[in-house]
């Protein structure tokens, strides 16, 4: 199947609702984008492949330095909600000075809605639409699946629910929710809450609960947000500046954790930085 000649301007737009399961495979006979630079001397391109759908990048691959025959062996599972023509794969050339494009495939949307499954070896076109270089390949596979036809929307939220697909952290059951008027409150400030059967709702304080979570944790401590800001002062009861910084509290439990594996030999640490529109 080659894309050559086809433009978007003859395909039709598409909405495409449910997942995409891409494999993005290798890459053979590249030009070298490096040629013409002096400061990379005996040097070649540095690929890497971009997948996005609308304007929309959904997919990056990691960088192989200096190979004109890059293997990736990347797989994305995406869920989509696009209307487009195409699904682009672009080809970029990682640079200190930024990223140039090689060159790019495209899938055109109405192909996908069969079903089927497209996979080979796909010419890679410059911004004219004729290759990039005589012989210059790009091995990919793709598949698209409508959300009409995923077992995991036509389920519910009932007992039998998996959870987002696809997620780092599975469905556990038994978990609790803590819901809070605000992140920090003084005593006294908030009014009476009665409740059924004579009780009385006592408002919880948020920081406090999380730097008493922090300091008490043994497993895990896991915190997410679009911005975590380290010298927030959590605990605010008296005048130590330093007592309940989020920062402070995290460097104390950090060290625990390099004095406990510095004993046992052995350390795993996981940090997942948000850098994209599809991260999970």
């Amino acid at each position: 199947m080659s894309m050559e000649g086809s433009s978007n301007a003859s395909l039709r737009v598409v909405l495409l609702h449910g997942n995409l399961d891409i494999w993005v495979k290798e890459a053979k006979n590249l030009p070298n984008m490096d040629r013409f630079r002096r400061y990379k001397k005996n040097s070649t391109s540095d690929p890497y492949v971009t997948v996005s759908i609308a304007d929309a990048e959904i997919g990056t691959t990691f960088v192989i330095d200096n190979d004109e025959n890059p293997v990736w062996m990347q797989h994305f599972y995406v869920p989509v909600a696009h209307h487009a023509t195409v699904v682009k794969f672009v080809l970029k050339d990682s640079d200190r000075f930024g990223s140039r494009s090689i060159g790019d495939v495209r899938i055109p949307t109405e192909e996908l809605c069969s079903g089927n499954r497209i996979e080979g070896l796909f010419p890679i076109l410059n911004t004219s639409g004729k290759p990039c270089k005589k012989g210059a390949v790009l091995s990919l596979a793709i598949q698209y699946t409508p959300v009409e036809m995923m077992k995991i929307y036509q389920m519910g939220v009932g007992n039998e629910c998996e959870g987002v697909p696809g997620t780092y952290f599975p469905l556990r059951k038994g978990g609790r929710v803590t819901l809070y008027q605000d992140a920090h409150v003084e005593d006294g400030t908030l009014p009476r809450v009665d409740l059924d059967g004579g009780m009385q709702y006592i408002h919880g304080k948020c920081w406090e609960d999380m730097a008493d979570a922090i300091r008490q944790a043994k497993n895990l401590i896991y915190i997410t947000g679009w911005s975590v800001y380290h010298p927030v002062r959590l605990v605010r009861r008296n005048n130590d500046p330093t007592d309940g910084v989020l920062g402070i509290c995290l460097k104390k439990d950090l060290k625990k954790v390099l004095e406990c594996c510095y004993w046992c030999g052995m350390i795993e640490l996981q940090v997942t930085l948000w850098g994209t529109e599809h991260a999970d």
